[in-house]
């Protein structure tokens, strides 16, 4: 073997530095990444942007829900084929209601509630469900099935019993007051009727007055709306003195409003047969405002405005209740056989008011109004006796039964009761 030189040696030195080079140059351009972790970049098509048309049809096709108000004189055909739904549609939706409500029982106060798609693009809206609210525990779904059939499916609520607590300041009357403290209208009529056998309403209220009320109701746990039930205690701070009244249920089985002292309310007559409103003219000798002569006035008016209801002033029997000349609609209660009363002017009788029909004390009877010989909206009330008309500010009232024995007591423990809870009540209420 021939020796190498030095240019051999060195030529092949110098061709190994450089492949040494080139290699370890490759290297640090190369990720770090294995071959078979390397991550390979594709581009993506984005996707075809839908046309103008296109967009607005999706979002004309959209889920609707709207009220549907009742107005007089409609049925719930009517109402749906007015709103746009087509007739057949509408038809078998009464069809189907049919089972669950009778439609013709619906009223301008329901609640309905329509669902549709409103599908433009097909010019037409169609049919999802309609919800109707029957009552505070009552609510009734119309649906269509997938097969096309129309359901109907009636909703009750449970209600839970409560005791509500409610008080105020009064500034113009007491039903004013209370419908400020959102003491629902029946309650308010309760607390009212009972109130008129000790509270003359012309004259013992003063602005600044204050009450307080414990009633119960039945309420939905959903909504919190209540259905009332029975007022159990009302109190009233008058200028001189204070009213208090407590509904008891006695051992008899009877439930009565009954003073502190356990005397029942009810006496002969209510001092005032229309809340809020003040006497326009006494009982005697008066100028006729509309004949212009002077003639004895034989009643008292109560100014009030028109749709006021009208209370009975006792328990009795109606004798007339029609058009009677200058009185205009006119109602007259036999009360016994020594006393009467005649209510005069109503805008309109209550329902089933007709002669022969028995009424309780506080039973609403009719409405103030301006029919017959009247010169504005006002009550013109009689107080009849042995047919003939006197001054009701002159009769006493009849005296009032008491309870004793079991019943007393019991009343008393009751009475401390209700008491108990309306003091702890205002006082977790800011001052009024």
């Amino acid at each position: 073997m021939k020796k190498l030189n030095l240019r051999q040696i060195a030529g092949c030195v110098s061709i190994f530095t450089a492949f040494t080079l080139a290699i370890l140059y490759y290297l640090a351009q190369t990720p770090s990444t294995p071959l078979s972790e390397k991550v390979v970049e594709q581009q993506v098509c984005p996707e075809p942007t839908p046309s103008v048309e296109g967009l607005g049809e999706l979002v004309e096709d959209k889920v609707v829900q709207k009220s549907i108000h009742l107005k007089s004189g409609d049925t719930i055909i009517t109402a749906l084929v007015n709103f746009g739904l087509e007739k057949l549609t509408a038809q078998k939706i009464a069809d189907a209601l049919k089972r669950e409500f009778n439609p013709k029982l619906l009223r301008p106060e329901h609640a309905l509630l329509l669902t549709y798609i409103d599908a433009k693009s097909k010019g037409e809206i169609v049919f999802q469900s309609l919800f109707i609210k029957d009552s505070i525990d009552t609510e009734i779904t119309v649906s269509q099935s997938e097969d096309g059939t129309f359901i109907a499916k009636k909703i009750q609520k449970k209600l839970i019993k409560t005791v509500q607590k409610a008080h105020g300041k009064i500034e113009s009357s007491l039903s004013a007051a209370a419908r400020k403290a959102k003491i629902p209208h029946k309650i308010v009529h309760e607390m009212i009727s009972s109130l008129s056998y000790d509270i003359d309403f012309q004259h013992d209220f003063h602005s600044g007055n204050s009450f307080g009320i414990i009633y119960e109701a039945d309420v939905n746990p959903d909504t919190m709306e209540q259905l009332p039930k029975n007022l159990l205690y009302v109190t009233v701070q008058l200028k001189d003195r204070t009213v208090a009244l407590y509904k008891f249920h006695s051992k008899g089985g009877y439930s009565a409003f009954y003073n502190p002292k356990g005397e029942s309310i009810k006496k002969g007559l209510l001092r005032t047969p229309i809340d809020g409103a003040k006497i326009s003219s006494t009982f005697g000798s008066r100028k006729h405002p509309i004949l212009g002569y002077t003639r004895q006035h034989k009643g008292v008016d109560f100014s009030a405005p028109s749709g006021t209801p009208i209370m009975a002033a006792g328990d009795g029997t109606i004798e007339k209740a029609a058009r009677s000349g200058g009185y205009g609609n006119y109602v007259r209660i036999k009360h016994n056989n020594e006393y009467s009363t005649a209510y005069a002017h109503l805008s309109r009788f209550a329902k089933s008011i007709t002669a022969g029909k028995r009424v309780k004390q506080g039973q609403i009877i009719g409405y103030v109004g301006s029919t017959g010989l009247s010169s504005g909206p006002h009550l013109h009330y009689e107080l009849i006796r042995f047919n003939q008309q006197i001054n009701p500010n002159k009769v006493k009232m009849l005296p009032a039964n008491k309870l004793s024995g079991v019943d007393l007591k019991n009343f008393q423990i009751f009475k401390s009761n209700l008491e108990k809870q309306f003091s702890e009540f205002v006082k977790t209420q800011p001052k009024i």
